[in-house]
């Protein structure tokens, strides 16, 4: 893709595609903890892929608990959230742990 600059509607320079084409939405590899209770509801009825990258973690202790600090693409953490939601529902450590992991995915998400 060739690029050119141009001046946009206030007058500042910027740079356009000259074939029209945009760049494709890159997915990018976000450093998140995971809660324990999390991880391991995922390692039993997680996909293979959230298990593969659940495995590359780092866990890390955190008073009582502990933590996996998981490096993924962003869509793999809210694959993470959405696969948890239902099985973590039944107990209030389980929506805790849940509201913790979805409240760090987006506040990631956010910042890009």
């Amino acid at each position: 893709m060739s690029w050119v600059t141009h001046q946009d509607a206030e007058g500042q320079p910027g740079l356009a595609a000259v074939d029209g084409q945009e760049e494709p939405a890159v997915d990018p590899t976000v450093v998140v903890d995971v809660p324990g209770l999390v991880a391991e509801h995922l390692q039993d009825s997680g996909d293979e892929a959230i298990r593969r990258f659940l495995e590359g973690g780092q866990t890390i202790r955190r008073g009582q608990g502990y933590s996996v600090r998981v490096p993924a693409p962003l869509s793999v953490h809210v694959a993470m959230i959405e696969r948890s939601s239902t099985g973590l529902m039944q107990s209030p450590a389980g929506r805790k742990a849940h509201r913790i992991h979805s409240d760090r995915v987006t506040s990631v998400r956010l910042q890009d």
